[in-house]
């Protein structure tokens, strides 16, 4: 398969080695005769340049596609395929992952407490695009709805590089904000005093963290105030952030006493939420069945604080959104005498649907109505200011007058007839979501499966008409968001510090100079009277990547100082080993190193680069002991990486695998978490050419482009979205019970 007529004297061209296609490099023109044959010097990334006997290597011209690679019989190295799957973790992209979650080893699966923590998280992260704000309901600990909601602020982080944060919360419990923030997410967070901020010199920094007590912003303080606040917080950060919104999170606790019309702080709250990319509400949980009416008037505040122009369909939008929750209650109860059930609870959902929709259509035609009359009527207006002998100075005051509410009401009429046509959108979605469920429930209880339950429960969910509460007695089906969570806990939809630490080890090793050391850390917490060790990476980086690493971290301006780029360092990747450790870093999805390591690797290689970047390999060939109930032999798989941009934006990736013998397919989730089991667990594989590979290449492409363009379908209101699955990564994993 090598290239014997190739000249190696030959300065500049591109080879690679035949054994691990992803290591590549462009020749000197310089040679030597070895033990084994003529080596060829080989310039590699940065400052690297190896001999390689000439056999092993080969010339190519650009970067093939994967089809032809197979054909090669080009696979690489099982580090390639955790490459591959960690970087595309690292995009902070995925919709179907929790980036906020920080799996136990010890624990297969969370327990139901566990799993209620990161509900609020699962719900933020599937709301539609264009949703600021999300009700969340309180715990009865504090602490507890402190650490849901910051689940929130860490998706925040990973996902869109988050870093300006307001918490807005009452006096007497600022100080547990404080506390709790700080142990828990090592944040650590100012009380922010208005008066005394004023007078404080400014410091330029990109990110802040601040608590204002709620009743500091209400009585004396005026929305003059909170805008010069506003204007203060601006010099704060870098002047390029000017034309993007202030902060990046607002978090109001009580909402219920700060963001309804009659109290106080309510301008001067909306004001700051304006400035925000997202705001968090919390209140605790409305349920009082002697203050019903009550009720209804707080929810319909809080509606219209997170979306002002829809509270005028509110209480239709209300019993479409009960009517919903009762099928997924039904849907989501798994006794076998519950087709019927789930059947006339979608039936009646869809009647009320369908009505909303008529009565929403009658009134789009009314607002239809009074706009053609209100154009007329400022035609005729414009036809009086204008005429020459019109001078009387009342009345061409109230004739402008009369045409400015003739503009105000024709704004809100076009404002009025644009959400109608939403809502009526996300209603024909619903009644669209509704039959594939009804479609599901007619399957054999064998053919049904929980990843296809868990997805059309969470795009109803999504779109519920009130969808962005979580007030979970009034508004969300609890145990929808919990069986997300403990699925995506036992898929491994989440990064784990040994991710982050075996990609930060494996491109140390590989592409620079610097080698990694294990080292014993002494932990201060004792236990038993003994003391704990655990191992630790002690990094001292070599001179040319602290220089590269300076200067991105020069250009990107990172919330978190390091040293890494000046010394040696003692670090981990262990959240909980962190608090326990002194003076060491902890590496996560945001430290500068991991974040610049990211950018170093391409996809693909771009023509007549010398020396050639790092890039993600998609072929690999893998060799793994017994694993599950799998049985011996070899399987090829595939991964795709699907997108969808429509009201809500869906990432994620979807694998196949199947038995090459036998040529039976796994279900989804056992592909998914055997091929993560062979990236990091795995070992290099020899096998010969197996002749079938491409026949079931392609079998499995097709399968998977298949069931994207159904979930594209569910996903795409007008459907008529032109995204295209991506190969992200295929190869073969060899499974042997011999040694």
């Amino acid at each position: 398969m090598n290239s014997p007529e190739w000249n190696p004297k030959k300065p500049g061209q591109k080879v690679r080695l035949c054994r691990n296609p992803a290591k590549r490099g462009v020749t000197t023109g310089e040679t030597k005769k070895g033990v084994h044959g003529i080596e060829v010097e080989v310039h590699q990334f940065q400052n690297q340049y190896e001999y390689h006997l000439k056999r092993d290597l080969e010339v190519y011209e650009n970067e093939e596609i994967v089809d032809t690679l197979i054909d090669l019989d080009r696979f690489g190295l099982p580090r390639n395929l955790r490459q591959v799957l960690t970087h595309e973790k690292l995009t902070g992209h995925l919709t179907n992952f929790f980036y906020s979650m920080e799996p136990d080893s010890s624990k297969p699966e969370l327990e139901l407490e566990e799993c209620r923590q990161f509900e609020a998280a699962a719900k933020f992260v599937n709301l539609p695009s264009l949703v600021k704000g999300l009700m969340i309901a309180k715990e009865e600990a504090l602490e507890q709805t402190i650490k849901s909601t910051l689940y929130i602020w860490k998706e925040l982080q990973a996902r869109k590089t988050a870093q300006r944060l307001l918490i807005i919360c009452p006096k007497n419990s600022a100080e547990e904000w404080k506390e709790s923030i700080k142990k828990l997410f090592f944040i650590n967070a100012n009380i922010l005093e208005i008066k005394e901020f004023k007078k404080k010199k400014k410091e330029e920094k990109i990110s802040f963290s601040y608590i204002i007590k709620r009743e500091s912003i209400q009585n004396k303080i005026t929305e003059k105030n909170i805008q010069e606040l506003i204007a203060d917080l601006r010099k704060e950060i870098s002047p390029t952030t000017e034309s993007l919104p202030l902060l990046d999170l607002v978090i109001i606790d009580e909402a219920d006493k700060s963001c309804i019309p009659e109290k106080g702080s309510y301008n001067n709250v909306r004001l700051l939420c304006n400035e925000s990319h997202h705001f968090l509400l919390l209140t605790p949980p409305l349920k009082s069945k002697n203050k019903k009416e009550k009720e209804k008037e707080i929810l319909l505040s809080l509606f219209k604080f997170i979306d002002p122009s829809a509270s005028e369909n509110f209480e239709k939008m209300k019993e479409v959104n009960d009517k919903i929750i009762q099928v997924l209650d039904k849907y989501l109860n798994n006794e076998p005498d519950n087709i019927k059930n789930v059947k006339k609870a979608i039936a009646d959902a869809e009647k009320t649907i369908n009505e909303v929709i008529e009565s929403l259509k009658n009134k789009s035609q009314e607002i239809d109505l009074l706009n053609r009359a209100f154009k007329v009527a400022q035609e005729k207006f414009n036809k009086v200011l204008n005429h020459q002998e019109f001078q009387n100075e009342t009345a061409v005051s109230m004739v402008n007058n009369g045409h400015a509410c003739f503009k105000n009401n024709l704004q809100d009429g076009e404002a009025a007839t644009t959400a109608i046509k939403e809502s009526e959108k996300t209603l024909k979605l619903c009644l669209r979501i509704l039959k594939e469920i009804e479609k599901e429930i007619q399957k054999p209880q064998s053919e049904r499966v929980d990843k296809e339950k868990i997805c059309l429960s969470g795009i109803l969910d999504s779109i519920l008409p009130l969808g962005k509460f979580t007030t979970f007695e009034s508004f969300s089906c609890p145990k929808y968001l919990s069986e997300l969570v403990r699925y995506s806990y036992e898929q491994n939809h989440y990064l784990s510090g040994d991710e982050i630490q075996r990609f930060t080890e494996d491109y140390l090793k590989e592409y620079t100079d610097t080698a990694p050391k294990y080292t014993k850390a002494a932990l201060k917490i004792e236990l038993d009277s003994d003391t704990k060790e655990k191992l630790a990476l002690k990094i001292e980086l070599d001179s040319d990547t602290k220089e590269k690493l300076k200067s991105f971290c020069r250009s990107q301006k990172p919330p978190k100082f390091i040293e890494l780029y000046s010394k040696e360092r003692l670090v981990t990747f262990d959240a909980q080993q962190y608090s326990s450790i002194e003076n060491c870093d902890f590496i996560d999805i945001n430290h500068p190193l991991s974040r610049w390591i990211f950018t170093q690797y391409q996809d693909k290689e771009p023509d007549n680069q010398s020396p050639p970047k790092p890039i993600l390999y998609p072929l690999a060939k893998i060799k793994i002991p017994p694993y599950g109930k799998h049985k011996d032999g070899d399987y090829f798989y595939i991964i795709q990486k699907w997108e969808i941009n429509d009201w809500r934006t869906e990432k994620c990736l979807a694998y196949k695998a199947t038995h090459l013998d036998d040529g039976n397919d796994l279900p989804d989730d056992d592909a998914e978490k055997l091929i993560h089991f062979a990236a990091f667990e795995g070992k290099p594989c020899e096998l010969p050419p197996i002749p079938k590979v491409k026949e079931v290449y392609e079998k499995l492409q097709t399968a998977l482009t298949k069931s994207f363009e159904r979930k594209k379908k569910l996903f795409c209101i007008d459907n008529n979205a032109q995204e295209f699955p991506k190969i992200l990564g295929v190869g073969i994993i060899n499974i042997s019970s011999k040694n």
